[in-house]
């Protein structure tokens, strides 16, 4: 085997491993259960859960210069409750059944439907995140675990770190962030990857994403996260967005 092959066959196997560990990890420090009462499933998630605290600390430091992370659980809850009850037009959020102020606890309807799909809901998501950016909000949290596509479209199932503060470079952080995860997905798929943001950011602009949103990716205020990156995938990355806002 040449020294090409096997790098690539160590690529494969992380990229394998991640495949497996990041759905494992959101179970390790989820603060949702789920519930069955009367043959009907419903999830219900606590705020005051320390993994909720300890999940936020590194991105709260380490990216607290890009995006207004909290670790605070009532405020969690608020944005989770204030970004569900925003009336979406083509974003799903689950029904809230119920929610405590006190106990910090909101339960909702569980939503039956797959996890977001980098290869087959990309239009699904590109849209989802141009309507939610239109409309002034940015998520904070993009990874594919917290989006169920079901039979009504995409659902937002995880939204405590969502603001509606309307700033452009918060949405560039979700677009950033999603960029990022699609570089690990498409690990050892450089033209994979390529094809990905091409026409995901394509498909974002068409459906009414903000382009100054589009034009702040990449900046010097993700250096954070682009040093975490794969070296080809920053330049793909970077010629795309010079190609899309440079015309």
């Amino acid at each position: 085997m040449s020294a090409t092959e096997r790098i690539n066959e160590l690529l494969k196997q992380l990229r394998s491993l991640l495949t497996s560990t990041v759905p494992n990890m959101d179970k390790l420090i989820s603060q949702t259960e789920i519930r069955v009462e009367g043959g009907r499933k419903y999830v219900v998630k606590k705020f005051t859960r320390e993994v909720g605290l300890i999940k936020w600390i590194p991105p709260a430091i380490i990216f607290r210069a890009t995006y207004p992370f909290t670790l605070i659980p009532r405020e969690r809850f608020r944005r989770e409750l204030r970004f569900f009850s925003h009336p979406w037009e083509n974003v799903r959020t689950p029904n809230v059944l119920e929610s405590d102020e006190e106990s910090l606890t909101i339960e909702r309807e569980y939503v039956e439907g797959s996890i977001l799909n980098y290869g087959e809901d990309l239009e699904k998501l590109a849209e989802g995140l141009a309507e939610i950016h239109s409309k002034g909000w940015a998520l904070g949290d993009v990874k594919p675990t917290n989006f169920i596509v079901g039979e009504n479209g995409l659902y937002v199932i995880d939204a405590e770190q969502a603001v509606d503060s309307g700033k452009r470079t918060y949405m560039a952080w979700d677009l950033m962030l999603t960029s990022f995860f699609a570089a690990y997905t498409y690990l050892v798929e450089v033209s994979k990857y390529e094809e990905f943001v091409r026409e995901f950011f394509r498909k974002y602009l068409d459906f009414g994403g903000p382009f100054d949103a589009v034009k702040n990716v990449g900046g010097f205020r993700f250096g954070g996260l682009v040093l975490l990156m794969p070296l080809p995938h920053v330049f793909t990355l970077a010629e795309t967005i010079d190609d899309l806002t440079l015309k």
